[in-house]
């Protein structure tokens, strides 16, 4: 599902979402402005999210969150930029000498919920 506060008319407007329109929809693209980005973050169950400014968002606003760190050589990295929040975080850390296999990544996709099921709070990695 596409949705857009951008004005563009990329996908559905934000403002005009009823509650509950995204709660089925398996990916959600964004389009618009941080604003617009949180809004439509604050009616989903579950963010899953590559080490960006959604993590943060999706802690902030109490969503659970699975975040992928990945490309980083100093095992702090993800530590300190880890989002914080009072629902489930999971961090998956797939260091940049590990990037390449296929072990990190099947962790990562291990660390996915199964639908009707809380995100399990673990740090991963």
């Amino acid at each position: 599902v596409d949705i857009d506060d951008s004005g563009q008319g990329l996908g559905l407007a934000v403002a005009a979402l009823p509650v509950g329109a995204l709660a089925h929809a398996a990916l959600i693209r964004f389009h618009g402005s941080i604003a617009g980005w949180a809004a439509a973050l604050a009616g989903c169950g579950l963010a899953l999210s590559y080490d960006s400014v959604g993590h943060h968002l999706a802690g902030a606003l109490g969503i659970p969150v699975l975040v992928a760190f990945t490309g980083f050589s100093d095992p702090a990295f993800p530590v300190a930029w880890q989002p914080r929040g009072r629902a489930g975080v999971v961090v998956v850390r797939i260091p940049t000498a590990e990037k390449a296999g296929p072990e990190a990544w099947q962790e990562l996709l291990a660390a996915f919920p199964k639908p009707g099921q809380p995100l399990s709070m673990q740090s991963l990695g």
